[in-house]
């Protein structure tokens, strides 16, 4: 299992569904993780906590990050797009999904896939205090249809979907 209680991941490299499931089940145990202050969403709470992609996010990138934090542009694109241009700066042209492969720890993801986890965590109409609701599930099935079966089948066993 992927979760370390309230910790970053520590795996090398895992698929987009393996981030998902994690990411359900981990705000799901209890959803005061969920890094939001004041109405803010942030990659690095002050306080320790962290967002779906803060913990997905490689320590060595972790700084790029925290700059985003304190901007009004903290969605995942803003971040992606300042790495490949300092990427461009250096000579070395990445797509999208090379720039994510390097910031973060998720091997298969598409710039669309992590700004669904970005949506799912931030977004208070999917979570309540028991974990992910109807809504959140709906949010899932809207964003990947071919994982929703399994992302409900592993949160149901772990009854952290709150019916």
């Amino acid at each position: 299992m992927l979760i370390q209680k309230g910790k970053k991941m520590r795996k090398s490299s895992i698929t987009f569904e393996e981030a998902l499931i994690d990411m359900v089940r981990f705000y799901g145990e209890d959803t005061d993780r969920r890094s939001c202050v004041e109405g803010e969403r942030l990659y690095y709470n002050s306080d320790g906590r962290q967002c779906a992609i803060g913990r997905l996010a490689r320590p060595e990138h972790e700084a790029l990050f925290r700059n985003f934090d304190n901007t009004d542009c903290g969605v995942i694109e803003s971040v992606v797009h300042e790495y490949q241009k300092k990427q461009r700066m250096n000579g070395k042209w990445i797509s999208e999904e090379e720039a994510l492969a390097e910031l973060t720890i998720v091997s298969d993801a598409t710039l669309m896939d992590i700004t669904f986890l970005q949506i799912l965590h931030d977004e208070d109409p999917n979570w309540d205090k028991d974990g992910l609701t109807q809504f959140g599930v709906q949010t899932v099935g809207n964003f990947r249809p071919d994982l929703m079966e399994k992302v409900l089948s592993a949160i149901q066993k772990e009854e952290f979907l709150h019916q």
